[in-house]
């Protein structure tokens, strides 16, 4: 029987599927920073209700991310553990303790949206199972809070990056990844349908 609640700093998510990567790493320590990270995967896909061929893939370039999460269908990938630092961000070293920014802090939690693209909003999709975003945020004491300005004239500063809460990969301080990622993705309207799913299941 799967729990309903996920426990406090679990590193694997028992919803998920499990499509590991065994080249991870630990993260750096220093600083109490606890975010999580969103990622578009940048393609328009068709929903086949199974997803873990693009977990495997990106595995294998060597670039997880932590979590792949495609809203159609609801279903929930796992590469890396969410106490580890995944690779989807690259760069040199940007933050204390000689990390890059895939690395900084406590916890970087990087969440790719599966079917996200350029034209489509992910958040006028069903997003089904977004409670599972509630539970991580919970279990990981990551704030309910998100960058406010959720597009490319976001702050790319270290400060900014070190503050806990909710991300997208374009707000990384770190070299090349200065593309707007994800977008038309309403991280309010999204945490808002987290914690009210979240509240329905329970």
């Amino acid at each position: 029987m799967m729990p309903t609640y996920l426990r406090r700093g679990a590193n694997r998510l028992p919803w998920a599927e499990q499509v590991p990567f065994r080249g991870s790493e630990p993260m750096a320590g220093g600083v109490t920073r606890r975010g999580i990270t969103m990622h578009g995967e940048g393609i328009e896909r068709r929903c086949t209700k199974n997803h873990s061929w693009l977990l495997d893939y990106v595995n294998k370039a060597g670039v997880p991310y932590t979590l792949g999460w495609c809203g159609k269908c609801g279903y929930w990938g796992q590469m890396i553990g969410m106490r580890r630092a995944a690779r989807a961000l690259k760069g040199g070293a940007i933050v204390p303790n000689g990390a890059s920014a895939n690395k900084a802090g406590q916890r970087n939690i990087q969440i790719v949206l599966i079917g996200e693209n350029d034209t489509a909003d992910f958040t006028q999709g069903p997003m089904r199972n977004a409670w599972v975003l509630a539970e991580i945020m919970d279990a990981h004491k990551i704030p309910w809070r998100a960058r406010k300005d959720w597009g490319p004239g976001a702050s790319r500063n270290r400060a900014a990056w070190l503050a806990s809460g909710v991300h997208g990969h374009m707000h990384s301080p770190a070299p090349y990844e200065d593309h707007t990622d994800p977008q038309h993705l309403h991280i309010d309207v999204l945490m808002r349908e987290a914690k009210r799913q979240q509240k329905a299941r329970r």
